[in-house]
């Protein structure tokens, strides 16, 4: 499922309550962005697909201090993170490359 974050301290309690060996998948989207509303659907699929990644969804006019702290300037933006740290990042609503850059960081479920 895709767990919607709406602080930073949100977000920050959603990094550090994953197993330190769980990918971490944050969406930086924004309400007016069409692109954002086109891939969204994928994203939800790709978290069903991927039970043992933890998908969030960032709304950077929410939680700007977020998507600043992290350096989103367009969305959408797709983070990835594993025990803390940022290990992946992709911008733009490409479904394929999003899946791909996922899966390879994913690992096996435990």
């Amino acid at each position: 499922s895709v767990v919607a974050v709406h602080s930073k301290a949100d977000f920050d309690r959603q990094l550090s309550s994953a197993r330190s060996s769980q990918l971490v998948v944050a969406d930086f989207f924004a309400s007016w962005c069409g692109p954002c509303q086109q891939i969204a659907p994928k994203y939800k699929e790709l978290a069903a697909a991927l039970p043992h990644v933890k998908f969030l969804k960032v709304d950077v006019d929410e939680c700007k201090d977020v998507s600043q702290q992290y350096g989103v300037s367009a969305m959408p933006t797709f983070k990835m993170f594993r025990a803390g740290a940022e290990v992946g990042s992709m911008q733009g609503a490409d479904e394929g490359a999003l899946r791909d850059k996922v899966e390879s960081l994913a690992g096996k479920p435990d």
